[in-house]
């Protein structure tokens, strides 16, 4: 295909073609220079209505290996799923002369770097391609079976246009497959430096754009074969904004980059979800302490996940608020989690949340004290549509009251049970209070709080015993607990003392 040459030299090569009496050899002219993508597009449409089966890319300047063809070819009949072959590229310069790695351009160490690191060689590989390699191959190097080519044409951008195709190949579950041995002789610039089209204005922003616009669209294509959720497109696109601002870093001016930086923080609101592919789960959702602080729910909620994971048939997912500590917690117990710390927006949270149940199969929702409920109230009725048929199940942990306050709090928990379709209480005490009100007939459970011991049981006590000098054999009575008005440490102190007095082991 020729880009609209200089008709001296397409008389030249025209004369050439005519001397080697090839018949196979087909040479087309375009009517004007449109680009490489436009005239790929050509050569593509024409294979198809010619029932060519694969297609080799090759630039003007780029040199193919003697034994590519072969190596392609045997590859597309013997692996029939595989839809792209490509391999690496030795650089040259105007000379044919191999250029050096290290007088490379950023751009093109990444793509080396890419493929003696871990090459992308399987199906389904547009998120790698887009958040780990951002870019893999280049198009000297790439053959494609017709079809797929053919569906999925090349943009009218003249620069990164090949990278916008890629990205669609993978998306339509290209399946990609890495043969090192066939390297293209790549041609750039002898400083280094990526093809003469660098030289346009603006070169990086339009790459930025051309790279973007393809993901975007293949991150459309690739959801509607495969469901992705909100948080998982978010998640996608941030990433996919880091690596290209790491493919870019060296290249591109501050004010280029700062429109990078601005895409990435767009999508940095995000949930961090780590779910284990369960059958169906329970969503325990807890607003734990603040940082540096531990409550008798948080802790609640991990001895009940933990002894889930084992013992029942609903596999648990922690949704919990921001608390770095909880989450060390919960990813040292291996619990499938939902952590919103992330997300400081808490209407994108809301958001990003709407579309969980739809990918995991949650049966019962599980929540506990007074935030958590508030919050678990308001996803069932601000997401309606697919959190509202999930039956709610809400722990009393107890109410604080010592204060206006408080009381103010305790007025919306009671709320809250409205939503619930049982309630659970940790003392039978709160089940005499409930029945005086309008819950008197709903569903409640007297379940004590459980706590988990850890195996070694009680190594700390001989290094108790010496710091206070106490006795062997003398029983200890320890109080656990934060120092909170509401846990009447005052009254174990003053209990203490009585004890203390009246028994003397």
């Amino acid at each position: 295909i020729d880009d609209y040459s200089p008709k001296d030299f397409y008389n030249q090569v025209e004369l050439y073609i005519e001397k080697l009496n090839d018949k196979r050899i087909h040479l087309i002219r375009c009517k004007k220079n449109r680009g490489p993508g436009y005239c790929r597009n050509v050569g593509i449409k024409y294979a198809y209505k010619n029932k060519s089966p694969i297609i080799l890319y090759n630039d003007s300047d780029d040199i193919s290996d003697s034994n590519r063809l072969k190596v392609v070819r045997k590859i597309f009949v013997s692996e029939e799923e595989v839809d792209v072959v490509y391999s690496t590229f030795i650089p040259i310069n105007e000379r044919d002369e191999v250029i050096e790695y290290d007088k490379l351009g950023p751009a093109l160490k990444s793509i080396l770097d890419g493929n003696n690191d871990n090459p992308i060689s399987e199906r389904n590989s547009l998120i790698r391609l887009g958040t780990e390699k951002n870019y893999t191959n280049v198009t000297s190097s790439t053959a494609v079976r017709t079809e797929l080519a053919y569906n999925n044409l090349f943009p009218k951008y003249r620069v990164s246009e090949d990278a916008h195709t890629w990205y669609r190949y993978a998306a339509n579950g290209g399946f990609f497959y890495y043969s090192p041995n066939i390297p293209t002789k790549y041609r750039i610039k002898s400083d280094g430096k990526s093809t003469t089209r660098i030289k346009q204005d603006s070169f990086c922003e339009k790459k930025i754009k051309a790279y973007s616009s393809g993901f975007k669209k293949a991150i459309s294509i690739y959801s509607q074969k495969n469901f992705l959720t909100k948080n998982e497109k978010t998640k996608i696109l941030h990433d996919f904004c880091l690596c290209l601002y790491k493919t870019i870093e060296r290249e591109a001016s501050k004010k280029t980059l700062l429109k990078v930086e601005r895409k990435i923080k767009k999508y940095s609101d995000f949930l961090d979800i780590n779910i284990f592919d369960k059958e169906k789960h329970v969503l325990q959702i807890i607003v734990p302490q603040k940082e540096g602080r531990v409550g008798g729910s948080d802790t609640h909620v991990l001895a009940l996940s933990n002894t889930q994971q084992v013992k029942s048939a609903f596999s648990p997912i922690i949704l919990f608020t921001k608390n770095n500590e909880y989450l060390e917690k919960i990813k040292k117990m291996d619990i499938s989690y939902i952590y919103t710390g992330n997300c400081k927006n808490k209407i994108k949270m809301l958001r990003l949340l709407s579309d969980i149940p739809k990918k995991y199969n949650i049966e019962i929702i599980h929540s506990h004290q007074y935030n958590a409920n508030y919050l678990a109230v308001i996803i069932k009725l601000i997401l309606y549509k697919n959190w509202h048929n999930i039956p709610l199940v809400m722990t009393c942990h107890g109410w604080i009251e010592n204060n206006f306050k408080d009381r103010f709090y305790t007025f919306w928990d009671f709320f809250t049970y409205l939503f619930a379709r049982a309630l659970i209480c940790v003392s039978k005490k709160d089940i005499l209070r409930l029945n005086h009100t309008i819950f008197k007939r709903k569903k409640k459970y007297y379940i004590p709080n459980g706590v988990l011991i850890a195996k070694n049981g009680f190594k700390q006590n001989k290094i108790i015993l010496e710091k206070h000098n106490i006795p062997e054999k003398k029983i200890i009575i320890s109080y656990v607990g934060r120092l909170a008005p509401e846990k009447r440490l005052d009254l174990v102190i003053k209990i203490a003392e009585i004890v203390c007095k009246k028994i003397d082991n």
